[in-house]
C-alpha cells in the first residue's frame, strides 16, 4: 500500500510554487535545514532531490519514495506502476539525470538501495515524513505552510509545464493541456486547470478587462 497523504493536503489551499525565487528558496531550505551525518547533510541532500524529482516529473509522493536506484539507472526514464491508479507510467528524468547521478554518488548508494532512504537506516522515507520537512522549509522561507504540502511538487510541475506552452494570446495550449491531463490522470482539462491553479488566474485575467457602469 502507498503512503496516504492527509486529506487537508488535497484541498485547494495547496498551491504551486509559481516563481523561480520560491522554488530555489524551498530547495535550499530542504537541503540545509536538516541534520548532518559524517560531514554530509544526507537528509538534506535526500529532501532536496525528492523536491527536484517531484517538480520535474509530476509524480505523486507515494510513487517517488518507492524508487530504487536500479529503477532509474538508464538515466532517461523511471518506469513504474502508479500506487493510486495501478497504471503503468513512464516518467521522463533525462532533464535531471546529472542531478541524480551526483546525488547517488554523494549518498554512496548501491543499485539495490532505496533512492530516498529513511533517516532511520531501514526502508525508504515515508511521504508523511517528507510532508513535515516541506512544512518546515516553507516556514523557513516565509511561505504560508498551509499552502504547502506534497501536492505542491505535482502542482508546481503542472503549472510550469503549461506556462511554458501557451498560445500567442497567453492561454494554455490545448495540446499541452491534454498531455498534462493524461500525465496527471485527471478526468478533464478543467480538473487539471483547477488543480494547478490556472483556472483562478484565467478568471482574474478576464475580470481585469471587464467593467460595467
Amino acid at each position: 500500500m502507498g503512503q496516504k497523504v492527509k486529506k487537508t493536503e488535497s484541498s485547494r489551499n495547496i498551491r504551486p510554487l509559481k516563481t523561480a525565487k520560491e522554488i530555489n528558496a524551498m530547495k535550499r531550505a530542504l537541503q540545509f535545514g536538516t541534520g548532518t551525518v559524517t560531514g554530509q547533510n544526507r537528509n538534506g541532500l535526500r529532501n532536496a532531490m525528492i523536491f527536484v524529482f517531484g517538480i520535474n516529473t509530476g509524480l505523486r509522493i507515494s510513487d517517488i519514495v518507492k524508487a530504487k536506484v536500479s529503477d532509474i539507472e538508464d538515466g532517461e526514464w523511471y518506469n513504474l506502476v502508479e500506487t493510486k491508479t495501478h497504471k503503468n507510467r513512464h516518467a521522463y528524468i533525462g532533464n535531471i539525470s546529472q542531478d541524480l547521478e551526483n546525488y547517488i554518488a554523494q549518498m554512496q548508494l548501491k543499485p539495490s538501495d532505496w533512492l530516498f532512504p529513511s533517516r532511520k537506516g531501514e526502508g525508504h522515507i515515508e511521504g508523511k515524513s517528507f510532508y513535515k520537512d516541506l512544512k518546515r522549509a516553507a516556514r523557513q522561507c516565509e511561505i504560508d505552510p498551509n499552502t504547502v504540502g506534497t501536492h505542491t511538487l505535482r502542482k508546481t510541475f503542472g503549472y510550469h509545464y503549461i506556462k511554458s506552452a501557451t498560445t500567442p494570446a497567453g492561454d494554455p495550449d490545448p495540446r499541452a493541456l491534454y498531455k498534462l491531463q493524461k500525465m496527471l490522470n485527471h478526468s478533464s482539462p478543467t480538473t487539471t486547470l483547477r488543480y494547478i491553479g490556472l483556472e483562478d488566474e484565467s478568471m482574474e485575467k478576464d475580470l481585469k478587462s471587464f467593467r460595467l457602469g
